[in-house]
C-alpha cells in the first residue's frame, strides 16, 4: 500500500477541497492510504477521511512559528516514510513546506498549482522566494491550467491535470430548488443571485455588496444574493451589509457539503473574482442551467454559452448585465452537456494524477499517439463494405494498405525517445500479432473507447484525429504520429514541447489547388482560421516567431505574404505534430458544427477539416515555440530510393515521413526496399515486440 501525505486543504469547502475529494473517491483505498497536514482541527470532508483511517496533523502557522512548523513537518515525514507527498498550492508563499519535503530523498513530491495570482504584499514577496524552490527538478509539477502552472513554476515543464467535474451531477432540480428556498425563507417571486466559493479577497465578495446596493437604488427590490461558502470575510460582509442597509437581502450559508443542490435555488450566477486558476464553480453553475456574469479575470474557457456575459468589475456594467440576463427564460432541464469539455472528466484526469504518483520526477509529461489500421482484418472489411463512399470522398487503397513496418516505429521510439511517458496505440480493434501489449508504456485504444457513438464506425482518419483529446488518461501535451512517421535519431522532450507549448514553425505558403480531397481539407482549415484570426494581427503580436531564421526558405514567404490581411496558406510539415488537448477543446467549442459534420463522414471528404486545423490554430494564437523547419524530412518515392537511404542513415534529421505515393504495380518493390533500409537502421527487436 502506498502512503500519501496531503498538504493544502482547509475547513472551507472550496475548489481545491472539492477537486481533491473527487480524486479521493476514485482512489482504491486498498492501494492508497492518505494522511493530512493542516492548520485547522477539522478539514472539509473530514468525517469521510477519518472513516478510512486517515490521520490529520494540525500544525501552527508557518508565519507565526516558522521554526516549529518546519521541525514538525520534517518529523512527520521522516517518522512515517511516505511514498508520495502531495502539496496543493494557491501560491508558493509557504516555502517551508517545500524545503521540509525535499529533505525526503525517496518520496515522489508533487506540487499541484491551483491559482494564477495571490493577494497581499507579504504573500506576493514570499511567493517570489518560494517560486525559486518550486522550480527545482526535485518536484513533480502539475497544474489545473496553463496560467496557474506558469504562475507557480515559470517556464519549467509541468503536467496539466484538469479539475475533475461531472456536469450531470449538477442537473437542475425543482425539488432541490423548493427545499433550499424553503430552508432560507426565499419567496417564489424573489430573484436569487448566487455566488459560490471562499469568502476571501480573491473572490471579491465586497463587490457583490456594492452591486446589491446599486440594484436596490435602481428599484430592484425583488433581488437577494446567496453566498455559498465561508471564510475570513464573513463578519466584514455582514457589517458592510448592515452599513448599506441590505442585511435582509444577504444570505451566507457557511460551508455545505451538498453545494451542488444550491445552484437549483438560484436564478443567476455571479463570479466577480480578481483571479482564478480555473473557476470550476462557473462550470457547475452552467451545468445547472444558470446564466452567468463573469469578471474578465475568469479564464475564458469557463464561459461555455453565448448568453453569458463577461465584464470588467464595474458596478454600473454589472447592473446592466443582470437586468439584461434575468428576463431570459432558459429551460434549465435542457442543458447541452456536450458543451462541457471531456478534459474535465473524472476518470481521465484521475489516471493522469495517478501517473504522477508512480512516475517519479523524471516524467516528461508527454505522450505519443499513433493510429494504425489493418486492411486485411475480415471484420473491418465487412464493416467497411456496408457503406458506400459518397461523391468527392477518398477511399482509395492507399489510405489503408499496410507496409508491414510498424515495428520499426516502435524500435525508433525505444532507441531515440525513451523519455516518452506513454504510447497510445489507436486502432479499430485489431492488433499486430507481434505487438507486446503488456509493455508498461503501451495503451491499446479502440475507436469505440473515445469516439462518440454517433461518429462510428469511421473509415476516415479525420474523425479519429479530431477526437484524440477524448482519450482517457492522455496527457495534455502529446505528439501525434501517422504510421508512416518514424523517429530516426535521438530526440529529447524539448524537440516537441518547450516552455510547455508545442514546438512548431510558422510558415506561410501558397497552395496550388488540384481539386483533390487533400486540397479541400487545406481550404476548409484555412477558411476557419481566417474566420477567427487576422493575419496582420497574428504576425504583429508575435513577429519574432514569424520572421525567424529557423523558418528557413519560408522566411521569404512570410515577408512577402505578410502584407495580406488574410492567410493565403500555412505550411503543414507532414511530420510528427505536437498538440495540446486544451487547443482541441477550444476549437470544438468554437466550431462544433463543422467538426461534427466532419466526424459524421464515414470516408475522407473534400468537405472535411482535419488535424492541420489544430496546428494552424496553435500557431495563430502564438502558443508554440519556434523550431527549425528542417528538423525532419518529408519523403515521396519520386525522390528516389537513394534519398530515402541517405535520410535514414543521416544524423541531420530527427524524424522522417515515408509517404505512400507509389502505384499498385510498384508497391511490393517499394515496400521491400523501404523495410530493408529500416531493418539496417533497427536490426534488433524492441521490448514492444514479442
Amino acid at each position: 500500500m502506498k502512503k500519501v501525505l496531503v498538504f493544502g486543504l482547509s475547513s472551507n469547502i472550496g475548489g481545491v477541497e472539492n477537486v481533491f475529494d473527487e480524486f479521493f473517491d476514485t482512489f482504491d483505498k486498498n492501494e492508497y492510504h492518505f494522511d493530512f497536514v493542516a492548520r485547522e482541527e477539522k478539514l472539509a470532508y473530514q468525517n469521510k477521511y477519518d472513516g478510512y483511517g486517515s490521520k490529520t496533523y494540525v500544525l501552527p502557522s508557518f508565519i507565526k512559528k516558522p521554526f516549529q512548523y518546519y521541525r514538525e513537518i520534517k518529523k512527520i515525514i521522516s517518522s512515517n516514510k511516505y511514498d508520495v507527498i502531495y502539496i496543493n498550492l494557491l501560491s508558493d508563499a509557504n516555502f517551508l513546506t517545500l524545503l521540509a519535503a525535499k529533505k525526503d530523498k525517496k518520496a515522489n513530491i508533487i506540487l499541484h498549482a491551483h491559482n494564477n495570482n495571490t493577494s497581499g504584499v507579504m504573500r506576493k514577496f514570499l511567493h517570489l522566494f518560494g517560486k525559486i524552490i518550486a522550480k527545482q527538478n526535485r518536484f513533480i509539477k502539475i497544474a489545473c491550467s496553463n496560467e496557474s502552472g506558469q504562475y507557480m513554476f515559470g517556464r519549467k515543464p509541468f503536467t496539466l491535470i484538469n479539475n475533475p467535474f461531472d456536469p450531470r451531477k449538477f442537473r437542475y432540480s425543482e425539488k432541490k430548488r423548493a427545499e433550499i428556498r424553503k430552508k432560507y425563507n426565499i419567496p417564489n417571486n424573489c430573484t436569487l443571485l448566487g455566488v459560490a466559493g471562499r469568502l476571501a479577497p480573491q473572490k471579491n465578495p465586497q463587490f457583490i455588496l456594492r452591486l446589491m446596493k446599486a440594484l436596490r437604488n435602481n428599484g430592484r427590490q425583488d433581488i437577494r444574493v446567496m453566498f455559498v461558502g465561508d471564510g475570513k470575510y464573513k463578519e466584514l460582509l455582514l457589517k458592510k451589509a448592515e452599513k448599506y442597509n441590505i442585511s435582509n437581502r444577504i444570505i451566507i450559508t457557511g460551508n455545505v457539503e451538498n453545494s451542488r443542490d444550491y445552484y437549483s435555488a438560484m436564478d443567476l450566477f455571479l463570479m466577480p473574482s480578481k483571479y482564478e486558476g480555473l473557476g470550476i464553480v462557473g462550470l457547475e453553475a452552467q451545468a445547472s442551467g444558470l446564466n452567468c456574469v463573469f469578471s474578465d479575470n475568469v479564464p475564458s474557457e469557463v464561459n461555455l454559452f453565448n448568453d453569458n456575459i463577461t465584464e470588467k468589475t464595474k458596478v454600473k456594467e454589472w447592473v446592466k448585465a443582470i437586468n439584461r440576463l434575468l428576463p431570459l427564460k432558459n429551460d434549465r432541464k435542457q442543458v447541452d452537456f456536450k458543451k462541457f469539455s471531456p478534459r474535465f472528466e473524472v476518470e481521465g484526469n484521475f489516471e493522469l494524477l495517478k501517473k504522477t504518483f508512480v512516475a517519479g520526477k523524471n516524467s516528461s509529461g508527454i505522450d505519443f499517439v499513433i493510429m494504425w489500421v489493418d486492411p486485411n482484418d475480415p471484420k473491418w472489411q465487412k464493416e467497411k463494405n456496408k457503406y458506400t463512399p459518397k461523391k468527392n470522398t477518398d477511399s482509395s487503397i492507399r489510405r489503408y494498405r499496410d507496409w508491414d513496418n510498424l515495428q520499426y516505429w516502435f524500435r525508433g521510439v525505444e532507441k531515440y525517445a525513451q523519455w516518452v511517458d506513454n504510447i497510445y496505440f489507436v486502432t479499430y480493434g485489431h492488433i499486430p500479432k507481434w505487438l507486446n501489449t503488456r509493455h508498461p508504456k503501451l495503451k491499446i485504444i479502440k475507436h469505440s473507447d473515445f469516439i462518440p457513438n454517433e461518429y462510428l464506425p469511421t473509415f476516415s482518419a479525420n474523425p479519429i484525429e479530431m477526437n484524440l483529446h477524448r482519450i482517457k488518461g492522455l496527457s495534455e501535451k502529446f505528439v501525434f504520429f501517422n504510421d508512416d512517421f518514424f523517429i530516426i535519431n535521438k530526440t529529447k522532450p524539448s524537440d516537441f514541447f518547450k516552455n510547455n507549448v508545442p514546438r512548431d514553425s510558422a510558415c506561410m505558403y501558397i497552395n496550388i489547388p488540384s481539386g483533390n480531397v487533400v486540397d479541400g481539407l487545406f481550404d476548409n482549415d484555412m477558411q476557419i482560421i481566417n474566420k477567427h484570426f487576422s493575419a496582420r494581427k497574428v504576425i504583429s503580436r508575435h513577429p519574432f516567431k514569424w520572421f525567424n531564421i529557423k523558418n528557413g526558405k519560408y522566411l521569404y514567404n512570410n515577408i512577402f505574404l505578410s502584407i495580406y490581411s488574410k492567410f493565403v496558406g500555412i505550411h503543414f510539415s507532414h511530420l510528427p505534430a505536437s498538440f495540446t488537448k486544451s487547443c482541441y477543446q477550444d476549437i470544438w467549442n468554437k466550431e462544433y458544427i463543422k467538426l461534427d459534420e466532419t466526424c459524421r463522414n464515414r470516408f475522407r471528404s473534400i468537405e472535411d477539416v482535419n488535424q492541420w486545423l489544430i496546428k494552424y490554430w496553435q500557431i495563430c494564437e502564438g502558443k508554440f515555440s519556434p523550431r527549425k523547419v528542417s528538423w525532419g524530412k518529408y519523403y515521396e518515392y519520386g525522390m528516389g530510393y537513394d534519398v530515402l537511404e541517405q535520410t535514414i542513415k543521416s544524423k541531420k534529421f530527427k524524424a522522417i515521413c515515408v509517404n505512400d505515393t507509389v502505384s499498385e504495380d510498384d508497391f511490393e518493390t517499394a515496400k521491400n526496399i523501404t523495410n530493408k533500409l529500416f531493418d539496417m537502421k533497427f536490426p534488433g527487436k524492441s521490448e514492444y515486440e514479442r
